[in-house]
């Protein structure tokens, strides 16, 4: 088998794990409080006919072109803010600043930055999926009333406190794990001093549509030339098969 196969075959392999990461990205330009991801893709050179491994920072030699393999290293969040947009709806909270709101799961605790809210049978504030979202004492029960909620956090009804969002802040977000929409950490969490709670507003994805429609049409054309190029290997290994069989 022609080695100068498998690069190609690995290239292939990249662009359809950046095709996922695109489409779910698209999926969610209308999720408020996403963050999307982006793709960092780098080249590693195989070992070397004598066992030792080349360096990335080295030149290539002729040798060894059929080495190169391109591969989707990871994938990392875009942390930059979206926009917020009044909404006039009492429960809709966004952050104004770095943090997460946080919604207690079957899995334990998950962080979000959508805070598009709602209350569940038992009138206690509630992501759209029924997780209930944290105060500073626990759940939040919102009683009938007219509700406000202030850039502290604090939930008033009728002007009285009924308690406070739990917003908090990590001390790495290298190290979240995306979940969804949302993230979980390993790491201790603490408050988010600085930043202030927008009522009756959402902050939108901070996806951009078009960036990401053209990085669509990038994949697909670069994915179409992988297969050209397959395609071309495939002719020139049939065409060798022929001719190595035909009588001199």
């Amino acid at each position: 088998m022609d080695r100068g196969l498998y690069p190609l075959v690995a290239a292939a392999i990249g662009q359809e794990r950046h095709l996922d990461v695109v489409t779910n990205n698209l999926s969610n330009v209308q999720t408020a409080g996403y963050k999307r991801e982006k793709a960092l893709f780098t080249t590693l050179l195989a070992r070397s006919l004598s066992g030792q491994a080349a360096s990335p920072t080295q030149t290539a030699p002729a040798a060894l072109a059929d080495k190169l393999f391109p591969q989707l290293d990871r994938t990392f969040t875009d942390w930059n803010a979206g926009l917020v947009r009044p909404t006039g709806n009492p429960l809709d909270m966004a952050l104004n600043g770095e943090g997460f709101f946080v919604v207690q799961t079957p899995r334990g605790p998950e962080y979000t930055r959508s805070g598009s809210f709602v209350l569940n049978e038992r009138r206690e504030l509630a992501a759209r999926d029924g997780s209930l979202v944290m105060g500073q004492n626990g759940p939040l029960q919102i009683p009938i009333g007219k509700i406000t909620v202030t850039d502290k956090g604090d939930i008033l009804v009728n002007d009285a406190a009924v308690g406070t969002v739990r917003v908090v802040t990590f001390m790495d977000l290298a190290l979240a794990v995306r979940v969804g929409e949302r993230f979980t950490t390993a790491q201790s969490v603490g408050p988010a001093k600085e930043t202030s709670v927008v009522g009756e507003s959402l902050e939108e994805s901070n996806v951009n549509p078009i960036e990401e429609f053209v990085r669509l049409v990038e994949i697909t054309r670069q994915y179409e030339s992988i297969q050209k190029a397959l395609q071309a290997m495939d002719e020139e290994a049939r065409q060798a098969a022929t001719d190595i069989g035909r009588p001199v």
